[in-house]
């Protein structure tokens, strides 16, 4: 009978901790659910875009009631079976004045302070993109004129760097996209905060903030060696029956440049031991955008600035365009990043402003080419000639003000309608006359320039034997190019090498673009 009684009192115990532990996890859960959260896109400081729909979004409880103050706007949301809520409030003009945003779900509340209304621009792209201000050779020139509190930075940077590493094990099974990239959220311009920025970004701002005196929100996430393919869509990618296999074994595909294949294979060396699955790396097609575009694409922008190209381009002074670097790989993956953005954005107009390769001691011509012929068939896009910077043997030229600046023309003239030169010189046509051959371009507001004699173009005969040729500015838009030993000729390149030295400018500045003929 003891027995009996001992044993019932034990079930009852094991029945009362059960009970205990349901409702411990029932309660754990339910607090984790109640959670209102925002993406790292939301914090003190940040910039809205003007005269655009000011779109608030982020997680809570399934079926609770989401409150959204900003201003005069008031807008109230119900949370989705998922937890996911959005509240779309009216567009707003320019605010100077900093402003509070109060977002609540009845029992938690987040209050962003000192909210400001402008333009918002995405900087992206790879390492000459991530190069900060103190690094650049103009870091004294910008730190110094750099506490304006009406531009604000927000910085997202990698946990991982494709470094010479191999990363462990766990690192890789932990990674997510949802994890790769960490923020101190925005913060107002000042000395400090601009050292660790974007250098190409900073400057880019700062000509925006002065020729449009609005508030600037600059939104910075490029990683160094990262390729085009990382920042397209995994369904862009499918969408493109050539791209498709970067998303089935892109370790193994040929549609990579062999360099950056074998970099990542490094970092995920230990990992691939071990058998870990998915393998994240930031080179993997499509991470980066997981990671930091498509938590970016409810958020308004204005438009984009883009400086990449270097790891799709071949890595040694006579590397050929085979395989992954293939020219019309390349320009597929560039054209299919822009209209990815775009669709993604839900701005089949997104302004989209990128660099062109810089000289280097690496075949890039044709590369630089491609870049240029987009001008041709993607309306809404520009282009900074950057021939005349650079560094030889440098991947990363030091020197990014007139990087910066350039792009700041595009957005000024093309998305801002302003009265300004922003296009390079452009070869349009040539024609033949005699043992000479007279070049017209378009673009050469102020007339064509060159500082003493005009260099930087090579002429051919049929065979194409390029030999370096006497060249003359003829009129504002016309140059005149010969040389003595071709008497009959057919053919002209301007700044066709890994490391030309042409001279011919608009009279803005704006260096002439690399072109050929043949």
């Amino acid at each position: 009978m003891h027995k009996l009684r001992k044993g019932t009192e034990i079930m009852k115990l094991r029945k009362i901790l059960v009970q205990i532990l349901v409702l411990f996890l029932l309660s754990a859960s339910y607090l984790r659910a109640e959670e209102l959260s925002l993406p790292p896109i939301f914090s003190d400081h940040m910039v809205f875009q003007q005269n655009a729909p000011i779109s608030i979004y982020g997680k809570a409880d399934p079926g609770k009631r989401i409150s959204v103050i900003f201003g005069p706007s008031r807008k109230t949301v119900v949370a989705d079976k998922s937890g996911n809520w959005r509240a779309i409030l009216p567009a707003r003009g320019m605010l100077k004045t900093g402003a509070d945003l109060k977002v609540s779900d009845g029992k938690s509340t987040k209050i962003f302070k000192d909210i400001l209304i402008g333009e918002v621009w995405i900087c992206s792209g790879q390492s000459n993109m991530r190069w900060m201000v103190k690094q650049s050779s103009e870091a004294n020139e910008i730190a110094g004129n750099s506490s304006i509190p009406q531009i604000r930075l927000i910085d997202f940077t990698g946990t991982l760097y494709p470094d010479g590493t191999v990363y462990p094990a766990d690192t890789i099974r932990n990674l997510t996209p949802g994890n790769y990239f960490k923020t101190e959220g925005w913060q107002q311009a000042s000395p400090e905060t601009a050292a660790t920025f974007s250098a190409v970004a900073w400057i880019f701002g700062r000509k925006l903030y002065d020729e449009l005196n609005c508030p600037i929100g600059l939104i910075h996430n490029s990683i160094g060696g990262a390729l085009t393919e990382s920042w397209i869509s995994p369904e862009a990618l499918k969408a493109e029956s050539v791209l498709k296999p970067l998303t089935e074994n892109w370790l193994e595909s040929n549609l990579m440049g062999s360099w950056c294949r074998g970099r990542a294979e490094l970092n995920l060396r230990e990992a691939i031991k071990e058998k870990v699955s998915p393998l994240h790396h930031p080179f993997e097609p499509g991470f980066l955008f997981e990671a930091g575009i498509r938590p970016l694409t409810s958020y308004s922008i204005r438009g984009a600035i883009w400086y990449q190209g270097e790891s799709n381009c071949p890595d040694s002074p006579d590397g050929e365009y085979t395989g992954a670097h293939e020219l019309g790989i390349n320009k597929l993956k560039l054209v299919t990043l822009i209209r990815d953005w775009r669709n993604q954005f839900k701005n089949p107009q997104l302004p989209f402003y990128y660099v062109q390769l810089p000289k280097m001691n690496r075949n890039w011509s044709l590369y630089r080419e491609m870049q240029d012929n987009l001008l041709d068939e993607i309306p809404g896009i520009g282009m900074a000639v950057t021939i005349d910077t650079g560094d030889p043997g440098n991947v990363h030229p030091k020197s990014k003000k007139a990087v910066g600046e350039r792009l700041a023309l595009q957005a000024l003239s093309k998305t801002y309608k302003k009265n300004i030169a922003a296009d390079s010189p452009r070869f349009d046509r040539f024609e033949k006359k005699g043992n000479r051959i007279l070049l017209a371009f378009k673009h050469c507001e102020g007339g064509l320039k060159a500082d003493g004699e005009v260099k930087g173009f090579e002429i051919a005969g049929k065979d194409g034997n390029f030999v370096r040729a006497e060249a003359k500015i003829t009129g504002k838009e016309t140059v005149e190019v010969f040389a003595e030993s071709i008497g009959s000729p057919e053919f002209v390149r301007y700044c066709w090498s890994n490391v030309p030295d042409g001279n011919v400018t608009n009279g803005a500045g704006l260096p002439m673009t690399p072109f050929r003929t043949d």
